[in-house]
């Protein structure tokens, strides 16, 4: 396979900015271990428009809620439950982890439309 295939179709651009925030950019993708500016551009890009897609599209989406917590405190854990049967529909499930004797760690997994 031809090593140049994936560089076929580039397209090159100029681009107008100040001097002193493409100083900045630079020293940032640099300490980040990027190796040039067209790949610390085509990264930006791409999270760019990773990011449009999702506040753009109407998909399913999931998400985690992480709650610390002593368990000593009263009636916590209840309440915890209740809202989790409240909200049948949206959580998918949850994970319960002991992080010590009094601390708990409560991961809560959910879905949903992204709009």
């Amino acid at each position: 396979m031809n090593s140049l295939k994936k560089f076929d179709n580039l397209v090159r651009f100029s681009l107008s900015i100040p001097e002193d925030l493409l100083k900045e950019f630079e020293e940032n993708y640099y300490a980040e271990h990027i190796k040039n500016r067209s790949d610390a551009f085509r990264k930006l890009m791409r999270d760019y428009v990773s990011r449009e897609r999702w506040k753009n599209n109407s998909g399913e989406v999931f998400a985690t809620i992480t709650i610390v917590y002593d368990h000593h405190m009263s009636d916590l854990t209840d309440n915890l439950t209740a809202v989790q049967h409240d909200y049948g529909g949206v959580i998918v499930c949850s994970t319960h982890v002991h992080i010590n004797h009094s601390t708990c760690l409560e991961c809560v997994i959910t879905k949903g439309l992204s709009n």
